[in-house]
């Protein structure tokens, strides 16, 4: 998997993860992870493959983590996951990546521009949250310390203002900040004084941040950073395609909808906007956002720019669950712009078989069934 599909992968489905540890040496230090998930476990091997090595070996020996989901209508999912320290090879090449173009999807470049500056606190025996504290504040603010405790407070604000961290805010079992201070037995002239430091050093992220928004929607070259393979990467953790199949009374007329979508919270809406006028430019036309409350969709459904979009990733590198998907679609389009389509059943059998052969996993959600649509493609067939 090439860099770029890994940088798209990660801003559909990666997050930071930042691990606070109590010490005696520090107060509090910080480990922070680079996080891919993905229900596909040849996904998460194809990033493990295009990676470095870890530090421990010649080989990418990390291990994918397998877990159970139960999810909110009480049914069970796979659910699979990588990990990469910002200390590791792996972390290193990701970083180095991100120098130059760093992560597109806003939420990823919030949470990175956060988790550099925890990261800094762990780098040696010898660096000090005082130290990383008076690095990054703002030489004319009217708030500091010298003590490493309330600096340590306030990298730990900022780590609670990170956009996984406020997702995660309605769960239970997420360890409060107050638990913190309770732990560092801080005063609360510490506690006070640290809000008001990681404030202060969350303004300016903020403010980039918001930067970054405003050029990914009004800037005339907003998806500069945004390559065909980035965005394969993305759609390969956020992206899906469909095929819809419309029956007229009595079967007498047939048609069928083709359709690709990205899925991702409200947050990313500037991405969506980016990605829309980068696929325009290339003949990939009439993308929509649909808006809903938690989640945004970008929604094509013209026959023609399918097609468009599904040439831009001829012959590049997928993992087996994602190729699959992608072939099925390609011979589905090519089945039905052939002439002898509506002349010959075979071809039209074929068809339906492979709308439902593609996301197999999905079948219960689709109105009707295989045999049910093969019976009714017949019938059409027959009244030609």
């Amino acid at each position: 998997m090439p860099i770029e599909q890994v940088r798209g992968f990660l801003d559909a489905d990666g997050s930071f993860e930042a691990k606070v540890y109590l010490g005696t040496q520090k107060p509090i230090s910080f480990h922070v992870n680079i996080i891919f998930s993905q229900k596909d476990e040849d996904v998460l091997q194809a990033v493990i493959d295009s990676l470095p090595a870890t530090n421990s070996g010649s080989q990418p020996n990390k291990t994918i983590s397998v877990r159970q989901i139960i999810n909110q209508s009480g049914s069970t999912s796979k659910g699979c996951s990588i990990s990469f320290a910002f200390s590791s090879d792996a972390g290193q090449a990701l970083l180095a990546a991100w120098v130059t173009n760093p992560p597109i999807a806003p939420t990823k470049y919030l949470d990175l521009k956060i988790c550099l500056i925890l990261a800094e606190v762990s780098a040696s025996q010898t660096s000090s949250a005082v130290d990383v504290v008076k690095k990054h504040l703002n030489p004319s603010s009217p708030v500091n310390t010298t003590d490493e405790l309330t600096a340590a407070l306030a990298l730990l604000y900022l780590r609670y203002r990170m956009f996984g961290k406020i997702k995660q805010s309605r769960n239970p079992n997420l360890q409060k900040i107050e638990h913190y201070y309770a732990q560092t037995r801080a005063t609360q002239a510490q506690i006070d004084l640290s809000i008001q430091i990681g404030q202060q050093l969350l303004d300016p992220i903020v403010k980039d941040y918001k930067n970054h928004c405003q050029k990914l929607e009004t800037s005339n070259q907003n998806y500069a950073n945004i390559s065909v393979d980035y965005l394969l990467g993305y759609h390969m953790g956020d992206g899906g395609f469909t095929i819809q199949t419309v029956f007229g009374p009595n079967n007498k007329t047939f048609k069928s909808k083709f359709g690709w979508t990205l899925t991702d919270c409200s947050e990313q809406e500037p991405l969506f906007v980016a990605i829309r006028e980068f696929l325009e430019v290339q003949k990939v036309k009439g993308l929509g956002i649909q808006h809903y409350r938690t989640y945004n969709k970008l929604v094509l459904s013209n026959y023609k720019s399918c097609v468009a979009l599904v040439d831009l990733w001829k012959s590049k590198p997928l993992p087996k669950a994602k190729l699959n998907q992608y072939d099925t679609f390609v011979k589905a389009l090519d089945l039905y712009d052939l002439a002898s389509f509506k002349a010959n059943l075979s071809e039209a059998e074929a068809f339906i078989g492979l709308k439902w052969s593609m996301n197999p996993a999905t079948n219960s959600k689709k109105a009707g069934d295989l045999q049910t649509e093969l019976a009714q493609i017949r019938d059409w067939h027959s009244k030609q």
